[in-house]
């Protein structure tokens, strides 16, 4: 069995530039980010400044297939505008990404191609509520409840843009993310 990658040191995982920083999750830890990262990472920030425009804590979220180029859904926080405590950004994209997954799996079942059992044979999780093919990108580390949405979506990696020192739970107050990963550090 793989041993799990190991953490590097704090200061290196948070970026001097403002660039976004790639988060550990519990397959992954990285900290160089992509061009694409940065390209979806604007887009969740473009949720993130609609949610502040309508009174919310502006914080947004975009989910993007294995492909790295299909975005499956993304979210704004909304909590205010729901009175729901859980309502996210996190949680609600990674609801919408499961919902649209299992659009795409009914939509496919149907159809006898060869080529569509092959590949349902290949990604056995394709399609379901599992999103371990799928990159979670936040403008901001996500707090206990979104990293435990994440992992019970069984997200296979997360990218944030800033740290949060008093709420975050892939490092900045508590490192779930490392935890789950089995990191002693954690």
């Amino acid at each position: 069995s793989a041993r799990p990658p190991v953490r590097p040191p704090a200061r290196a995982r948070r970026r001097a530039d403002g660039r976004p920083h790639a988060a550990a999750s519990a397959t992954s830890c990285e900290v160089e980010v992509s061009a694409r990262d940065e390209r979806h990472m604007r887009a969740a920030l473009e949720l993130a400044c609609a949610a502040g425009a309508a009174g919310e804590v502006p914080v947004g979220a975009v989910v993007v297939a294995a492909d790295g180029e299909t975005v499956l859904a993304g979210a704004a926080n909304a909590v205010e505008a729901t009175g729901d405590p859980t309502a996210h950004a996190e949680v609600l994209a990674l609801r919408a990404a499961a919902a649209a997954c299992a659009r795409e799996r009914e939509a496919n079942e149907g159809r006898a191609d060869d080529g569509v059992k092959a590949e349902a044979r290949a990604r056995p999780h394709a399609g379901t509520w599992r999103l371990s093919d799928a990159t979670l990108y936040v403008t901001l580390e996500p707090c206990s409840m979104c990293v435990g949405a994440c992992l019970c979506a069984r997200v296979g990696r997360v990218v944030w843009g800033a740290p949060n020192p008093t709420a975050g739970a892939g490092g900045g107050w508590v490192d779930l993310l490392g935890a789950a990963r089995g990191d002693p550090a954690a």
